[in-house]
């Protein structure tokens, strides 16, 4: 079995720094649910938006004027092809450096590095202009002043951002003190929900009865995954890898807790009693979610090294290893890349309209950028330019892929061309207005994105506008995350005794202070109940 090794880095260090003027109140945006529902909208209010010509606040290059040069994070995941990303830099700048007066460089960063990598650069003063916050709590690096607030800037240099505000909350979970740290990147599909992506043929060949919407228990889990081991004795149902894994999996098989804008360490709400936060990790359902794994793992449905392995899941799945996907139900979310256009999703919880929370990925400026203005500039061109957009998602027109039907903005490979053998290939869609831009998604697919999005608007989470600010217990909560990181992959991989390891989990997160992270939640929570009443 290969190894992959070493990571794909570009490291610039500078020495300059420019000045930085923090900003006041954004005020243009609305939030796109109340608006919605107030007019008895329906999805299709959501998604209707004109194609407007890009037209940003920035002047065209002047003859001899060097343009601005920013840096911006470039996120790649298991599956990215990056041969040809030079070649992409150089289309985008082509486009930006006459018309923005913005020059742009690429810093490759792996989305699991990035964890480490983010505040040792800002720390460092690294020249990073723009990033993309992937899965990582946002909080977190405004309580240690580590982001500019984008009030002005946005108001200054966001005139499409701006535009995208006044129908759709692209802010919500980024909001501290009522001012904004981030941005999300526009998606086609929203709600979220569990569910594990298999091969159709897989589904068919043990008799499964499949549905769409049929949320399925672990138990009737539990029963496939004996049906597909012994079909093949010799890979493992459950593709639950967990080495180097920062939070939990449970949301993937069917508990989908609301962490009220904070990551589930900090406390999630009380199904019970809707106005308490507890401990997710001490609940009856956590404990039981691990029974489940570790009786799986006993029965040979877990890869026996998912805990510790570096082989990278997508090598897994193509050598027939893993023979599932637990990952977010969300329609061609998890499956199209492991196992073709013929992947399904065995539903695992209800599809909901969740709270945008503080790990939802956010566009941000790092508190060390050298050039605040230019980034948003660079920034608003994505949301508004969809030429800049495509070229970062799909490359370029031609080599990287060919438009099939203008109208439905459908794309696909070149001829001889797939997703293994292309020069470029980006996995991770967090650029620009991805209901403007093109893409690979068959008519099939869009129409499920489009019920999968109606089904979520009829399931809203309460107390969406709530945003839990994690300043007061920085320090536990960085203690917590390291008890979390440390053992979360090997419980949630089901290869150690829960008698023994479980205990010794909930005793360290107590060391470590998660019950003075959730009574500061429940503090600031109750305060905004207060407020709302």
């Amino acid at each position: 079995m290969t190894k992959r090794q070493g990571k794909d880095r570009q490291r610039r260090e500078r020495t300059e720094q420019t000045g930085i003027s923090k900003s006041g109140v954004f005020r243009e945006k609305k939030d796109v649910f109340s608006a919605v529902f107030a007019a008895g909208g329906t999805f299709a209010a959501l998604v209707l938006l004109a194609l407007t010509a890009f037209c940003g606040s920035a002047t065209a290059l002047a003859a001899g004027e060097e343009p601005v040069h920013i840096v911006m994070t470039y996120q790649t995941y298991e599956g990215s092809r990056l041969q040809d990303l030079q070649e992409v830099e150089e289309a985008v700048n082509a486009i930006t450096v006459p018309e923005l007066g913005v020059e742009v460089e690429f810093l490759v960063v792996g989305a699991q590095d990035a964890y480490t990598e983010y505040s040792l650069w800002i720390s460092n003063r690294k020249q990073v202009d723009l990033m993309m916050l992937n899965y990582q709590d946002i909080t977190a690096y405004i309580s240690r002043d580590m982001l500019l607030p984008l009030d002005e800037l946005l108001e200054e240099e966001a005139p499409d951002i701006a535009a995208v505000l006044k129908e759709r909350d692209l802010t919500e979970g980024a909001v501290i003190e009522e001012q904004v740290y981030g941005v999300t990147p526009v998606t086609d599909a929203f709600g979220s929900g569990g569910g594990l992506w298999v091969p159709y043929s897989l589904v068919q060949e043990s008799g499964i009865a499949y549905e769409e919407t049929r949320v399925y228990t672990l138990e009737e889990l539990s029963g496939f995954f004996a049906l597909w081991k012994e079909c093949y004795p010799d890979a493992y149902p459950l593709g639950q890898i967990t080495s180097g894994a920062t939070y939990s999996t449970m949301s993937y098989y069917g508990m989908m807790t609301d962490g009220l804008g904070g990551d589930v360490s900090t406390g999630v709400l009380d199904r019970k009693n809707g106005s308490k936060i507890v401990n997710f990790f001490a609940g009856e359902e956590y404990r039981e979610f691990l029974e489940y794994l570790r009786q799986w793992y006993l029965d040979g449905y877990i890869y026996p090294d998912a805990a510790f392995t570096d082989t990278p899941k997508s090598e897994l799945f193509a050598e027939g290893i893993l023979l599932s996907n637990p990952l977010s139900s969300q329609p061609g979310f998890g499956g199209s890349a492991q196992f073709g256009e013929d992947a399904v999703c065995l539903r695992t919880s209800a599809v909901t309209a969740g709270h945008q929370y503080a790990r939802s990925g956010f566009w941000v400026i790092p508190s060390s950028a050298r050039h605040p203005e230019a980034a948003m500039r660079f920034l608003n061109a994505m949301y508004g330019d969809v030429r800049i957009a495509n070229l970062i998602q799909y490359g370029i027109e031609g080599k990287h892929y060919v438009v099939l039907e203008e109208e439905s903005r459908r794309i696909g490979f070149p001829e001889g061309v797939n997703a293994q053998n292309t020069g470029y290939y980006n996995v991770l869609g967090l650029y620009g207005d991805r209901r403007k831009m093109y893409t690979f998604d068959s008519e099939e697919l869009i129409e499920q994105k489009r019920r999968y999005s109606e089904e979520a608007l009829q399931n809203q989470e309460p107390a969406r506008d709530f945003v839990y600010s994690t300043q007061n217990v920085e320090k536990e909560i960085a203690a917590v995350q390291k008890i979390v990181e440390y053992y979360v992959p090997v419980l949630e991989s089901g290869s150690v005794d829960l008698d023994r390891y479980y205990p010794e989990f909930l005793e360290e997160l107590e060391k470590a202070g998660i019950s003075e992270i959730i009574a500061d939640k429940q503090a600031q929570y109750d305060a905004w109940l207060t407020v709302r009443k």
